[in-house]
């Protein structure tokens, strides 16, 4: 499993944190979100998305990308999304909605009904997806419509 994260550091710090494992003693062992290990890239600037997306030049046999929603507006998060399925369609994207899902109906809707990511909004919601195989129904997220109001929201965040 070779596994691409675009974060911040905070975001880093808390998911390697509920990752952590203590021995009997209480004292810290290690964590499955280590970026020490070989298989765990963790990259806080997005403008090195490519690496993710083009596997010629950038990092070879990617799994799994994790994106965190507030480093990207939603136009330019679809973009990469889209260019991720279209390169690489065996990696499993996740997208974390770290923001109020409120704001991103059409953002959501247009992810569930392409299939471009799997959607989780907190780090439990991120362990039952990998613990559950990436079963997840998104169709809660589908709009029947996409009003003005709501697409001048999208283009806004």
């Amino acid at each position: 499993m070779k596994l691409l994260l675009y974060s911040d550091e905070y975001f880093y710090k808390q998911l390697n944190d509920f990752y952590s494992v203590y021995d009997e003693n209480n004292e810290y062992i290690g964590s499955d979100f280590d970026r020490n290990y070989a298989d765990i890239f963790h990259i806080n600037n997005v403008k090195y998305i490519n690496y993710a997306i083009n596997s010629l030049d950038g990092f070879r046999n990617v799994t799994h990308v994790i994106i965190q929603k507030t480093q990207f507006k939603n136009l330019q998060l679809m973009k990469v999304l889209f260019r991720i399925k279209h390169f690489n369609p065996n990696v499993k994207t996740i997208l974390f909605m770290d923001d109020d899902p409120l704001y991103y109906e059409v953002l959501l809707s247009r992810i569930a009904s392409n299939h471009l990511a799997y959607v989780v909004s907190n780090y439990q919601e991120l362990d039952d997806l990998f613990r559950n195989d990436f079963n997840q129904d998104l169709s809660e997220y589908i709009l029947k419509k996409e009003t003005k109001k709501l697409l001048k929201e999208f283009r806004l965040y």
